[in-house]
């Protein structure tokens, strides 16, 4: 596949299609435009234009679009600096465009890793279409002239999506997910224990997830370092529940579509709530009785999680309405009918 020269990428709100597509569209000679949100170019994307710089391109950064001048991938240094402490997208965005290349790639990791697990997946994947990928600590080498050997692949469910299903099933009936192996690197598959914490009924049989109602939402206590997607929802059933949760963990939430640990915050306490906010965490008083007295309104702040958690309140009896209910079509455009909210 082949880009024109001068096409323009559209990557909407999505960050990780800027970062995948901008590191593509630099293996070929040429100017390309990726444009996107406002929203979307405010995030930070800075370790996105030093990679790319890295590889002998010129960046240009615009409210929102980000233009790139590629000669094609040429190493500046003997080592490709990526960093890592924000989102581990911009090791796995090279490593994805790393096919073919006359010169081996050496990537060195920066400090303090978040979300490991999903660089890991992207290299299992990897390997499994034949890429050869050397790691040592932080260290990653591609020989030169990688070439794919497998043209079929198996794709996993989305995990995150998954939970959004199962979370609807928790409070208001049962949904059956199918396609859900035993074993994955995806770090959003322990929902399915952290549902069974909860005491939701969880059973799987063959590559088939069956989930029923709770009839009692158990408090937990939960570190989401490695599963930052799971928090918005997991909190909400949290509230759900009896008693005192501690969610921990996940510092890469403020670099999200929203401020999702704020927005988080607030949804909870508009249904009267409590919830408190630490340094790394939140803790949130459940309770299963409560039920708002007015209709409220909730804006998801253009964040699809979000809209997902509010969701859970609307399943559960509460009378909120879900405003720009269509930022689910980034990642889940079936959700709303899937979990019987489309009207």
């Amino acid at each position: 596949f082949k880009f024109s020269q001068g096409e323009e990428i559209p990557c909407g709100q999505a960050g990780t299609v800027l970062r995948f597509m901008a590191l593509r569209v630099a293996r070929e000679q040429g100017r390309y435009l990726l444009r996107g949100t406002e929203r979307l170019f405010s995030r930070p994307q800075g370790e996105l234009g030093k990679v790319l710089g890295q590889l002998g391109c010129a960046v240009e950064w615009q409210a929102s679009n980000l233009k790139v001048q590629s000669w094609g991938w040429k190493m500046v240094g003997d080592a490709l600096h990526v960093p890592m402490d924000r989102s581990s997208q911009f090791a796995s965005a090279v490593l994805l465009s790393s096919w073919g290349l006359d010169f081996p790639l050496c990537i060195l990791l920066g400090p303090h890793p978040v979300s490991t697990s999903y660089l890991e997946m992207t290299i299992q994947f990897l390997r499994a279409l034949g890429m050869k990928i050397e790691m040592d600590q932080n260290e990653l080498r591609v020989p030169a002239h990688q070439q794919i050997s497998q043209l079929q692949y198996e794709v996993e469910p989305d995990m995150s999506s998954a939970f959004a299903l199962a979370a609807a099933a928790a409070v208001a009936g049962q949904a059956t997910i199918t396609g859900v192996p035993t074993e994955s690197l995806q770090p959003d598959y322990r929902f399915i224990e952290i549902l069974k914490d909860m005491n939701v009924k969880i059973e799987q049989v063959d590559n088939n997830l069956h989930i029923e109602r709770s009839q009692k939402l158990k408090a937990v206590r939960v570190n989401l370092t490695n599963s930052p997607d799971l928090f918005p929802s997991l909190a909400v059933l949290a509230s759900l529940a009896d008693g005192q949760s501690f969610i921990e963990g996940a510092p890469q939430l403020e670099y999200k579509e929203s401020q999702r640990k704020q927005r988080t915050l607030e949804l909870i306490r508009l249904t009267g709530r409590d919830v408190k906010e630490y340094t790394d965490g939140i803790q949130i008083t459940g309770d299963s009785s409560s039920k708002l007295k007015a209709a409220i309104s909730f804006d998801p702040d253009q964040d699809h999680r979000m809209a997902m958690a509010a969701a859970i309140y609307r399943l559960n009896g509460e009378p909120i309405e879900i405003l720009n209910r269509s930022v689910v079509s980034k990642s889940f455009p079936g959700f709303w009918a899937a979990v019987g909210l489309e009207s």
